[in-house]
């Protein structure tokens, strides 16, 4: 079924509002409600097991309720469901849009093979008690040297930030770019000292720290919700 159908014959069951009301309070209420009718099916199983798993049609019926409230509510404010739909999907892709691998590697283009991040590359995080009673995390490469000091969260309170290493290896992996996953595999592009002070060099680094910073803080938050 099209969602513009969907919602005509979804409209056709909507109930006017009283007077005095405002038309969006009751849709909205509506699918608040039945959004916690989902959450409480997912309750049941946490609580009870995964024997307490809500059937299909159980599902079907409240994600239908959820849907027909969305219908509901986007009509009330002037929208539909289908260009809900198509702004939602173009949203996601531009987000979460793949980069393709000559693009992630165009940084690399025309450098000597050690100059460029590897392809394929093995990194390992070991947890290390020092003397005086701390956890660091000492990072090795692929041919055992270490990659950069001993790694502390460099907090009053413990947040495991000392393993954010992983977030600069995943914008080497993701992005083509990282001056310190550079610095940290030996890979800085030296043939050229200008792209090396600029794009490889401390500020550089600096700043993909304070990036890290920010969406390992971000992360916090969002877990503590």
């Amino acid at each position: 079924m099209h969602l513009a159908r969907y919602q005509e014959a979804a409209l056709k069951t909507l109930q006017p509002s009283a007077d005095g009301t405002d038309p969006v309070l009751v849709p909205l209420l509506g699918l608040i409600g039945e959004a916690g009718s989902v959450i409480t099916a997912y309750k049941k199983r946490l609580r009870d097991g995964a024997g307490a798993t809500p059937s299909k049609q159980q599902l079907r019926e409240e994600l239908g309720d959820v849907l027909w409230y969305i219908a509901a509510l986007a009509d009330r404010l002037g929208l539909s469901l289908e260009d809900i739909a198509a702004a939602s999907l173009e949203k996601a892709k531009d987000r979460w849009r793949a980069t393709p691998a000559h693009e992630r590697m165009r940084f690399d283009t025309n450098y000597p093979a050690h100059e460029q991040l590897p392809r394929k590359t093995t990194v390992t995080f070991t947890p290390t008690r020092t003397p005086d009673g701390r956890t660091v995390i000492i990072v090795t490469r692929e041919d055992g040297k270490t990659a950069g000091d001993p790694l502390t969260s460099a907090s009053h309170i413990e947040d495991d930030y000392r393993f954010h290493d992983a977030l600069h290896l995943g914008h080497a992996a993701v992005l083509g770019w990282s001056p310190v996953t550079r610095f940290l595999l030996g890979c800085k592009r030296r043939s050229r000292p200008g792209i090396d002070e600029a794009e490889d060099g401390g500020r550089a680094i600096a700043i993909e720290e304070g990036v890290s910073a920010l969406v390992f803080s971000y992360e916090l938050v969002t877990r503590s919700c």
